[in-house]
């Protein structure tokens, strides 16, 4: 809990160097629960996300930092060949067990998912149809992200 409360302190200062990232603070921080976290972010400039903010739902473990959080966008949210749509489960080798590290803090976590959005894993999607067509036809791709990102209903 100490880790999570000095992060939460340092934030502030940190949030002025990363003009992408709106905002990052706990949803339930005036009942003293810093488990539940949202960052709200811009979508990397010259990709399908540019001009989109985003709302990232951060859960952190009581075992945080030895533990990596669990992150997912609202469901429907996000259209992207590592975000699996309905549920907003996002896949990212830095939040499994085997990958995480406690040096990694939460404006690491929120930024390493927005280089994700630029620089989707095609490897090992959740969306094996999207992957494969950012893989094959881009401008196809960049039109079916556009298009759920106008659509999508707002959190």
């Amino acid at each position: 809990m100490r880790r999570i409360l000095r992060e939460y302190k340092q934030l502030q200062k940190q949030l002025a160097l990363h003009p992408a990232v709106l905002s990052l603070a706990p949803v339930g921080e005036e009942n003293g629960d810093l488990h539940r976290w949202e960052a709200h972010f811009q979508g990397p400039e010259n990709t399908p996300y540019a001009g989109f903010t985003f709302t990232l739902r951060i859960n952190v473990p009581e075992t945080y930092p030895n533990e990596p959080p669990k992150c997912s966008f609202p469901p429907h949210h996000i259209c992207h060949p590592n975000i699996k749509w309905a549920t907003g489960e996002v896949c990212l080798d830095l939040l499994k067990h085997e990958a995480w590290s406690p040096v990694y803090n939460l404006l690491q976590v929120v930024e390493a998912i927005s280089t994700l959005l630029a620089e989707p894993g095609v490897d090992s999607p959740l969306d094996v149809d999207l992957s494969r067509l950012y893989t094959i036809d881009r401008a196809a791709y960049d039109g079916v992200v556009n298009y759920r990102l106008r659509t999508r209903p707002q959190p």
